[in-house]
C-alpha cells in the first residue's frame, strides 16, 4: 500500500468506504516495520496518519502496538 503514509489519502478512504460499512466494524491498524509493518515510517508520520483515521469516526478500533514509545501511545 504506497499511500499508507499520507495521512490525507488514509483520512479521505476510511470516509469513503465508511458509507458504504454501516454496521461493520472497522480495525484501523499502521504497523511499525519492527511489528511487521511492510516498510519503514517515522513515527511523526504514523501518528499523523493515525490521528487522521481516527478523526474519521469509522474506525473503530485503533491498533496501536504496545511496543511504541509512551508519548507516541498517550498522544
Amino acid at each position: 500500500y504506497d499511500k499508507a503514509g499520507d495521512a490525507q489519502y488514509v483520512k479521505e478512504s476510511l470516509e469513503e468506504i465508511g458509507q458504504y460499512l454501516n454496521d461493520i466494524p472497522v480495525i484501523f491498524t499502521f504497523r511499525h516495520k519492527c511489528e511487521g509493518g511492510a516498510k519503514e515510517y517515522p513515527q511523526d508520520v504514523r501518528l499523523a496518519t493515525i490521528k487522521a483515521a481516527l478523526e474519521t469516526g469509522h474506525a473503530d478500533i485503533i491498533d496501536v502496538e504496545a511496543c511504541n514509545e509512551k508519548e507516541f501511545i498517550d498522544a
